[in-house]
């Protein structure tokens, strides 16, 4: 599956002296692992303290570091849980914090620094995403309306992803054949 914030290669990009502006992807409070009923108590409420190496919720108590684990094979992730069980005695505990029976838990990635230096840098410099959002619009756009390709035909990732890598195919050819002209576009081809 293609996803378009892939918080490994944005480390990638860092280790190699790069730096990404890639916007992160939201996602639903309740689709979050732990079922997070509200919005007042998704992950970005929780501060993260780096020198007690500790999360505090919204309320105010403390989610202590308890293990680590892998996601996808690759990515460490550490697991933070209330380990005074402060979550059973608290007032939003399986109404408007967390629905799991055991508390709540908050994952965070070891190099989870690296995605919030990158928030950080979003809002110092709002100008450079403004910047990229209007050079990636005008590609789509300009398959949306000259193409005429406003909706997709067909169902299914893979084959999403098939209709548009050949409408792009179509777009870069198209400008490839403004940019050199039809005679040095063949020359070059044979």
């Amino acid at each position: 599956m293609q996803v378009f914030f892939d918080s490994l290669e944005i480390k990638d990009c860092v280790d190699n002296g790069v730096t990404p502006y890639v916007a992160q992807q939201r996602q639903n409070p309740g689709a979050s692992h732990g079922g997070v009923p509200t919005k007042n108590f998704c992950v970005d409420k929780f501060t993260y303290d780096v020198t007690a190496d500790v999360y505090i919720c919204p309320v105010g108590e403390k989610l202590e570091f308890c293990s680590v684990t892998t996601r996808d094979g690759k990515k460490k992730i550490r697991v933070y849980k209330s380990k005074t069980h402060a979550c059973f005695f608290c007032s939003h505990f399986m109404t408007n914090c967390t629905t799991n029976k055991v508390g709540r838990t908050v994952w965070r990635w070891e190099h989870e620094y690296i995605i919030e230096d990158m928030e950080r840098r979003f809002l110092e410099h709002p100008k450079i995403m403004a910047l990229r959002k209007s050079l990636v619009e005008h590609p789509f756009g300009t398959v949306k309306r000259a193409f005429n390709m406003g909706y997709l035909l067909l169902k299914g990732l893979g084959k999403v992803v098939g209709e548009v890598g050949l409408m792009f195919l179509a777009y870069n050819m198209r400008r490839v054949l403004g940019l050199l002209g039809p005679v040095a576009l063949m020359l070059a081809l044979g």
